[in-house]
């Protein structure tokens, strides 16, 4: 996100951002059963909250470079929702099956 200048450059970026992520989960199988023990330990989903808040910063600071009169606490809430739930829906469910 950090070369964001526009709108294109910033589907590029996500899209991009998906795809490596989706496909880390594709490429290692092992994620799956980390993923499903994280999910029964408060610890490690506080962990994977906080890694979703992340993502969802580096996203929102190229939509605020984008767009600099929008609410920033908005674009900010609005990315890391985005990120959270884009991100449990491309994790590998419990039996083992991708999404």
């Amino acid at each position: 996100m950090a070369t964001v200048r526009n709108e294109g450059d910033f589907r590029r970026a996500f899209a991009e951002l998906i795809d490596v992520y989706y496909q880390l989960f594709l490429a290692e199988p092992v994620l799956r059963d980390i993923w499903s023990a994280a999910q029964a330990d408060k610890a490690l989903r506080n962990v994977q909250l906080f890694e979703s808040r992340r993502n969802g910063a580096l996203v929102a600071d190229g939509l605020k470079r984008l767009r600099p009169d929008a609410d920033p606490a908005a674009v900010e809430r609005s990315a890391f929702v985005v990120m959270h739930l884009g991100e449990e829906t491309m994790r590998p469910r419990r039996l083992g099956r991708p999404h």
